[in-house]
This record gives C-alpha cells, sequence and structure tokens, in this order.
C-alpha cells in the first residue's frame, strides 16, 4: 500500500520555480557553493521523495539488506539537506545561534536514525497513517459535516 500526497506536484513547481530564480540569483552574484547547495538540496529532495517510497513498499517485519541499505540512505540524505542548511546560514547568524542549529540538526539527524533504521513499526500505525493521508472525498464529507 503507498501513501500519495495530493500537494506533491504543486510542491515540485513551487520547488522548481524557488530553484530556477535562486541558480540565477547565485549565480549573478559568483555564489558557486550557494549553486551547488541549490542543486543538491533540489535533487536529494525527489531522491528522499523516491526511497521513501521504495522503502514503504517493503514488507513490515522484513529484516533484509535492500531495506537496511534504503533506511540508511534516507537518513544520509534528510542529514545531508539538514546540515547544509546550518552551514549554508550559520555564517549570517552567529556563534550561539549557530551553535543551537547544528544541536537541532544532531537532533533531527538522530530521530530520522531512530526511525529508518532501528525503529520497526506496528502494521496498526502503518494504516493509521497511510488512512490519514489519503482521505477520499466522502470521507473529507463526513469529517465536514461533524465540524
Amino acid at each position: 500500500m503507498a501513501c500519495y500526497s495530493p500537494s506533491m506536484i504543486y510542491i515540485s513547481f513551487l520547488m522548481a520555480f524557488n530553484m530556477l530564480g535562486n541558480i540565477y540569483r547565485a549565480y549573478i552574484h559568483e555564489q558557486y557553493s550557494f549553486l551547488v547547495f541549490i542543486l543538491f538540496v533540489y535533487f536529494s529532495f525527489f531522491l528522499l521523495l523516491y526511497f521513501s517510497y521504495v522503502y514503504r513498499r517493503f514488507p513490515l517485519k522484513e529484516k533484509s539488506l535492500h531495506k537496511e541499505i534504503i533506511g540508511l540512505v534516507i537518513w544520509f540524505l534528510y542529514s545531508a539537506i539538514i546540515f547544509g542548511f546550518v552551514f549554508q546560514f550559520s555564517p549570517i547568524l552567529g556563534f550561539l545561534a549557530a551553535l543551537f542549529l547544528y544541536v537541532v540538526a544532531i537532533a533531527g539527524s538522530a530521530v530520522f536514525f531512530y526511525i529508518y533504521v532501528v525503529y520497526e513499526e506496528d502494521e496498526n500505525e502503518r494504516k493509521w497513517f497511510c488512512r490519514s493521508v489519503s482521505l477520499s472525498q466522502g470521507e473529507l464529507d463526513v469529517i465536514s459535516e461533524k465540524v
């Protein structure tokens, strides 16, 4: 069972327009490290979506090397994106704010490592998550009538 978000196409177009504008500004101002960072974040985001989809397609209790490797790839991509943002914006914020952001990035990376590498989810949890993400029109009508 796959969970799809209805707003992914909108997010993709929004990211594409923002990426093109930021690439133009970085190129004009000769900030080539920021240009590489923008491209890395854009492509890493889509890789993260793809690997998350592949990871969710594995059976729940399956313990295979492929599932563990994909979990590690998801954790690595998430951590690289977060640490890239902290690295790019830490010179602007000052030492204490940058230190705080690095602590938050390490904590977030540790949480994702636990979720995708250590933690085994229950089948009921996955069904609840997929059901809450993808509501049909009839379910939305029922929810709106209750409110």
